[in-house]
């Protein structure tokens, strides 16, 4: 089974996404995003073949679109990915990575 890590500034973008949900869309609709988008971190670390190149922000760098969010990650080990970022899709990836 896989598993994942995350980095100071991913803690922050999924914090502020949960913030952001509660504001707009209510307690539960947040909590049922974030659930998803962690559960679909672990999904990550074990199907590599779901991810796209991103490296033209850094090296070994990928990428999925999740929804209204890009999850930016590194592979570490085998079945270990270490997500990097999670930002918005119209946000300006250039700057936050």
């Amino acid at each position: 089974m896989g598993s994942y890590k995350l980095s100071t500034e991913a803690t922050k973008d999924i914090t502020g996404i949960y913030i952001f949900s509660i504001r707009n869309f209510g307690f539960n609709q947040a909590k049922k995003y974030v659930t998803e988008l962690e559960a679909f971190f672990t999904e990550l670390s074990e199907k590599e073949e779901l991810a796209r190149d991103a490296s033209l922000f850094a090296y070994n760098l990928k990428f999925y679109n999740f929804k209204s969010h890009v999850i930016f990650y590194l592979r570490e080990e085998k079945d270990t990915i270490l997500v990097v970022r999670v930002l918005g899709k119209h946000m300006d990836f250039t700057q936050h990575l």
